[in-house]
């Protein structure tokens, strides 16, 4: 590249050369910038897509789960039906981590 650069045999060609080699490597370097820059931009929204449809699936799901502890408790009320209440939730639980 210095070579081709110092082909001119005047002052004016090797300033040209220098010229046009700097708005080549200019160029390449902006066109790899954006090249990278693409890839990640592509990837970053894929992962926001991705972590808004695992955040709006954990909210039904948990959503679920408090109603249907709620529906435990509303269900046994009373004293004398305390394991069966603690049965249930432990149910609505276990099906809210299996869920995700």
């Amino acid at each position: 590249t210095a070579q081709w650069m110092m082909e001119g045999t005047s002052a004016q060609g090797c300033v040209e050369g220098i010229s046009s080699f700097m708005d080549h490597a200019i160029s390449e370097e902006v066109t790899s910038y954006l090249d990278c820059a693409a890839d990640v931009l592509s990837r970053l929204s894929r992962i926001k897509t991705n972590l808004t449809k695992t955040i709006d699936n954990y909210q039904r799901v948990y959503q679920r789960a408090v109603a249907g502890i709620d529906t435990c408790a509303k269900t046994y009320p009373n004293k004398d039906s305390l394991s069966r209440l603690k049965t249930c939730v432990e149910a609505w639980n276990r099906n809210r981590h299996l869920c995700q």
